[in-house]
């Protein structure tokens, strides 16, 4: 005989030797997930992505906390959620004026080496493997179209790529812009 019972987060199948749960509230889950930032946290990186230069003095004024207290968290904060530090570059300034997105699809014998060779390229500035199976989209920076379309010509020629379809950029409306507005806060602690 098997009994089941619910202990207000999941429930819990009980039969005369075992317990197993057999299902965990998703609600449950989407609290406990939430709370893994604190709401001081997630005002310390607002600050920091805003200003990632701004002194742990100027930070501590705008948090209204001490400045030991900051420096402290900061610590655990920079280890636990910052991947790295990085400039956002203006491509433009640089010559760099043709920015698009390229969908491929890449046959399954090739993508370990396209995967090689997207990571090295310097004119992929970030690449992702999407949906399932053999799809990447890739940001690419060049200086022209006509450099964009040899870079794809290539990859296609190389990598067996059975389908390439690029989207040009022409104006970019938002780039790195989570936790940036205070507002954001909130909506990500919600």
């Amino acid at each position: 005989m098997q009994n089941i019972f619910h202990t207000g987060k999941e429930y819990i199948a009980k039969s005369s030797t075992e317990y197993a749960v057999v299902f965990i509230e998703p609600e449950y889950l989407l609290r406990k997930a939430k709370k893994m930032v604190s709401e001081k946290d997630l005002h310390l990186l607002h600050h920091l992505r805003n200003d990632a230069r701004a002194t742990i003095t100027d930070i501590s004024k705008k948090m209204d906390a001490p400045i030991t207290t900051v420096f402290d968290r900061m610590q655990g904060v920079l280890e636990k959620y910052v991947e790295r530090n990085t400039s956002l570059l203006n491509f433009g300034r640089l010559g760099l004026n043709s920015h698009m997105y390229v969908a491929c699809r890449v046959a399954r014998k090739s993508r370990e080496q396209f995967e090689a060779c997207i990571a090295k390229h310097p004119h992929i500035n970030t690449a992702a493997q999407i949906g399932f199976g053999g799809d990447y989209l890739l940001e690419l920076i060049t200086p022209d179209q006509a450099k964009a379309h040899d870079v794809i010509t290539a990859l296609e020629a190389v990598f067996n790529i059975t389908k390439a379809t690029p989207f040009n950029v022409t104006k970019e409306l938002k780039r790195e812009g989570i936790l940036t507005e205070k507002d954001h806060i909130h909506a990500l602690n919600e």
